[in-house]
């Protein structure tokens, strides 16, 4: 299911022949039922002796794979949703929608995974989308107007906060007759027109659009977890927590906030990687069809995320198409960015033969042009009344493990590089690279200073929007 998702996403072509051998029933089984988990069992204890069915029903009950189908299952609905003809077959299955409705809220026991979440709720906007553009073509109204009406999720933009009752808001079941049949109504209100403001999440190198934002249990990486550094952000903080969807979205309620998704390895071992033009000019696109950018914007980043916003603020500001988002964007939040590089690059690059370093990585390397030239567009954006907020880590991180301890540790970001030389800084102490984004409570540094700032574009968004 899974590959499946990554060969379609993009191919349009492909989507509709999944939706025309029948592809949706396939989804619709996946995603609603559970009975495939007990064929799978059924399957596992066919010619066991009692003692080892008790001992699989035992591993059944903790098995996530269940859980896994559904969230890939749940994946690919979303991407089909944005196709006209696999939204009217969706819209029209009321359990189906009801599924959708339960798993967004959060309502869902048996469906607690952030993600699949988030593929619920992206999955009803989009069919909203699809009526609304339907409805708006039939009178004769331009396609580019409808999107700024109707924002459309596309793959690798989630949604954090999607339990937030604003979004109910958003759906035509909730609107009196008056409403729906009110042109006005209908060009004036968009699926997220009651939100103020929107937070935009982006992770760094080797890390996730929810694991990174976890609650931490300690400021410094463990050291009983065996690995190179790829795997640090996967074992760092209680797993299961995220503090944008469980603080932030509390102390703001009036804010959207979104999270996004790009591949990032630390070397080619692991798979390809894109270059961070190539990443920012995905993710611009990406935002942007979802309405990121038509009100008040502030970016939260960690390590390389704040490159690739700087990369993607940068394009945004040369294409006209995209130049509101810049417009927007209120503020910066910078978790230990390598403004002018980073040590963890410059050693790959030493061991290249060994470690054969992403491009990516390349692009990392203490005293690049190309750097330097981000930080110069931000520091004029700055000039303007941009609010920038830097963290600084001070704590090395362990990086490669060694025979009786860590072999490799480095302190990956020092506080020369994550201060970019304009706005606030803060320097968290006791904090290595991984956790620096991690605030161990609403108390924590990490965490008060960047609600402070939200706060501050919020109250400006609603003295001028009063």
């Amino acid at each position: 299911m899974k590959a499946l998702t990554e060969l379609t996403v993009e191919d349009k072509a492909c989507q509709q022949r999944i939706i025309k051998m029948g592809g949706l029933q396939l989804l619709r089984r996946f995603t609603m039922k559970d009975d495939f988990e007990e064929l799978l069992d059924s399957e596992r204890m066919s010619g066991m002796d009692v003692e080892n069915i008790l001992q699989a029903s035992e591993q059944s009950c903790s098995s996530s794979k269940g859980s896994h189908l559904r969230k890939h299952a749940a994946r690919l609905l979303s991407v089909l949703s944005l196709q006209s003809s696999a939204a009217a077959v969706i819209r029209e299955d009321e359990p189906w929608c009801s599924w959708l409705h339960a798993c967004a809220d959060n309502q869902l026991a048996d469906c607690p995974d952030l993600k699949t979440c988030s593929y619920a709720l992206t999955t009803l906007l989009n069919l909203e989308a699809c009526k609304e553009k339907q409805r708006s073509s039939s009178n004769d109204s331009k396609e580019h107007d409808i999107e700024q009406v109707i924002p459309q999720y596309e793959d690798r933009v989630f949604i954090m906060n999607t339990d937030s009752p604003m979004w109910e808001h958003s759906f035509r079941r909730n609107r009196t007759k008056a409403e729906v049949e009110s042109d006005h109504a209908m060009e004036t209100r968009g699926p997220y027109s009651d939100f103020q403001l929107d937070v935009v999440f982006v992770h760094g190198l080797c890390g996730g659009p929810f694991k990174t934002w976890r609650i931490s249990d300690n400021k410094t990486s463990s050291t009983d977890k065996a690995g190179l550094v790829e795997r640090i952000d996967v074992d760092s903080g209680r797993e299961g927590t995220c503090w944008p969807k469980q603080w932030l979205s509390k102390d703001i309620p009036a804010c959207r906030v979104l999270t996004v998704k790009y591949k990032t390895n630390l070397s080619q071992w692991s798979g390809a990687t894109l270059p961070l033009q190539e990443v920012g000019a995905m993710l611009l696109q990406k935002l942007c069809a979802a309405g990121v950018g038509e009100r008040p914007v502030v970016f939260i980043t960690h390590s390389m995320g704040g490159l690739v916003v700087k990369q993607m603020l940068m394009q945004a500001g040369k294409d006209e198409r995209f130049s509101q988002l810049v417009k927007s964007t209120a503020g910066i939040v910078f978790y230990s960015c390598p403004h002018f590089g980073s040590k963890l690059a410059d050693v790959p690059w030493r061991l290249g033969l060994v470690l054969r370093p992403a491009p990516s990585i390349g692009e990392l390397r203490s005293g690049l042009v190309r750097l330097e030239e981000l930080n110069q567009y931000i520091r004029m954006l700055h000039k303007g009344g941009l609010d920038i907020l830097s963290f600084s880590e001070t704590k090395v991180t362990p990086l490669v493990e060694g025979y009786g301890g860590w072999a490799l540790r480095m302190e990956v970001v020092p506080i020369e590089s994550a201060y970019p030389g304009f706005g606030e800084l803060v320097v968290l102490d006791g904090t290595d690279h991984v956790n620096s984004c991690k605030p161990l409570s609403r108390d924590d540094m990490a965490y008060t200073q960047t609600l402070q700032l939200l706060q501050k574009v919020a109250r400006s968004v609603k003295a001028s929007h009063p």
